[in-house]
């Protein structure tokens, strides 16, 4: 397939898995790519695409590899690099072109992992993914936890986890903006604490986030313990 076909029929595959995903429990894209990695990864190998002058001419890991990291470029130029090699319009192999893409997605790739794992184990996103389990596993909702301006904390819940009435909502969400400041490990950096309700829904590969409420409070007036026991629902 020439490229200029590829690169279409790569948006269209995109867009049909955005489409099954809402008849499926997962995103369908993850499955595209992690089965047309797997493909590619075997057909290369059948084709002997190492032996051709391409940047891609990668073996079969170094091709799923390229597939799962950037599948957007590498499934379209794969298509292209395979019917040239099957019209024999492409020649042989005379210089480690290959190379240079194999080291730029395996690098990409590494340094990826490397700077998420330093971002994990940085003093403050510790913080941050405590007060979460925290504060998840007191109210019994998932959460979503960031920092604005290193001191105001923002505590992203969905709008079915808090009472319906507007009074119970404003008590329930104090509650919870007081348990986060006491459990949240720098806590005397605080400025303000934030409770933002959120409905969400699927449409295909896209989630789609709607504010439903914001309920902010200093720091200082959320000291209160009693506080805790936010109205039930």
């Amino acid at each position: 397939m020439r490229l200029r076909f590829g690169v279409p029929f790569a948006i269209i595959l995109a867009a049909l898995t955005s489409i099954a995903s809402k008849w499926t429990p997962f995103n369908a894209y993850y499955v595209l790519v992690g089965v047309t990695a797997v493909w590619a990864a075997l057909d290369s190998r059948r084709h002997h695409v190492t032996q051709y002058a391409s940047g891609l001419a990668l073996p079969p890991v170094g091709m799923l590899v390229a597939h799962v990291f950037v599948w957007p470029v590498a499934f379209p130029w794969y298509l292209s690099l395979r019917r040239a090699i099957e019209r024999g319009i492409i020649g042989p192999r005379t210089n480690d072109s290959s190379k240079v893409v194999w080291w730029l997605v395996g690098g990409t790739a590494a340094l990826g992992a490397l700077a998420f794992t330093l971002m994990m184990r940085s003093p403050g996103v510790q913080g941050l993914l405590g007060v979460a389990a925290d504060v998840s596993k007191r109210f019994q909702s998932p959460v979503n936890v960031s920092l604005r301006g290193g001191s105001n904390l923002i505590l992203q819940m969905p709008a079915s986890a808090a009472p319906e009435d507007s009074a119970g909502r404003a008590r329930w969400a104090k509650g919870v903006a007081a348990y986060a400041r006491t459990h949240y490990a720098h806590s005397e950096m605080l400025n303000s604490v934030a409770i933002v309700l959120v409905d969400r829904t699927q449409q295909g590969a896209v989630t789609i986030t709607r504010e439903s409420g914001r309920y902010e409070w200093f720091a200082e007036l959320l000291r209160d313990s009693t506080l805790y026991a936010a109205p039930q629902r």
